[in-house]
């Protein structure tokens, strides 16, 4: 990369934690669900606490997951504008364009991994969307206006 310090090391460390951070929107899609239960379906702490711990396991789990698999298959490396996936690599190309294998072992287990991962975060943008549009759709419905005499 133009004007990169760092060694290989650093490289790799820096495209895990990129790769770790596809745990943001899925956190967000848990948020819009939170809304839903509280806004619209009444939920109180105490059913909370019962589920609490579903809204932190599946953000932190996808993307910790992800981002450990690629760093034990070795192929995080140089990605042409930062570090991440390397071009031409199979894992890259279910999140992004390129095809190319270079990996054979655990390819059917990661690849899997990465193909839900890329889903997963298809199904929270849209989870999200839906979410907000459901609570803010029913917040307008509850304002009523004022009628002075």
């Amino acid at each position: 990369m133009y004007l990169a310090s760092g060694t290989e090391a650093t490289c790799n460390a820096h495209a895990f934690f990129v790769q770790w951070t596809i745990m943001t929107p899925i956190y967000n899609a848990s948020l819009s669900l939170y809304y839903v239960l509280v806004v619209k379906l009444g939920w109180n702490e105490r059913k909370l606490q019962n589920i609490r711990w579903l809204f932190h396991l599946f953000p932190v789990g996808i993307s910790l997951g992800t981002a450990i698999a690629g760093a034990l298959l070795d192929i995080y490396g140089n990605a042409t504008l930062w570090c991440w996936i390397i071009p031409g690599s199979v894992y890259r190309w279910a999140f992004y364009v390129s095809f190319k294998r270079k990996k054979k072992y655990f390819d059917s287990v990661i690849l899997c991994l990465y193909i839900i991962t890329c889903r997963v975060l298809i199904i929270s943008h849209t989870s999200l969307f839906c979410c907000i549009l459901y609570v803010v759709w029913n917040i307008m419905g509850m304002c009523i206006p004022c009628h002075h005499p």
